[in-house]
């Protein structure tokens, strides 16, 4: 936010519900929920913006996209997961075993939670610097 900030740019950070007190517990809620809660945002800012969503958060900035395409100027991936029509992100993990992160990540649908398994998870990301992208 600092560098982006010394460019001139307005910035702000969004905490999406089941994050930091936020809403509900993230087991109960659904992409929808945060689509809502973003375009709500979105939709109180004056003029375009330009989202950047991290991880699932590709997901979240690319449903506000299709909902509000008139307040959004841009889209930036960090890292994100990126929807395909029709797909949810289960789908999407389960489709992409060739590149390994599987054996990285974990996940609790009782406890609502995605886990990092970081040696495992370093060295999925370290075979695949480099190497061919589809």
């Amino acid at each position: 936010m600092p560098f982006l900030e010394g460019l001139g740019h307005s910035v702000m950070a969004i905490d999406l519900p089941g994050r930091n007190g936020k809403g509900r517990p993230g087991w109960r809620l659904t992409l929808q929920d945060y689509i809502d809660d973003l375009s709500g945002t979105v939709d109180r800012e004056q003029g375009k913006v330009i989202l950047v969503g991290h991880s699932l958060g590709g997901m979240s900035i690319s449903g506000v996209a299709e909902k509000l395409p008139h307040k959004v100027a841009r889209l930036v991936y960090v890292t994100a997961w990126v929807p395909m029509d029709g797909k949810n992100l289960v789908q999407l993990g389960r489709e992409n075993e060739a590149s390994g992160l599987h054996r990285g990540t974990g996940s609790s649908l009782l406890r609502g939670v995605i886990t990092a398994h970081m040696t495992a998870f370093r060295e999925v990301c370290s075979a695949n610097i480099g190497s061919e992208r589809n």
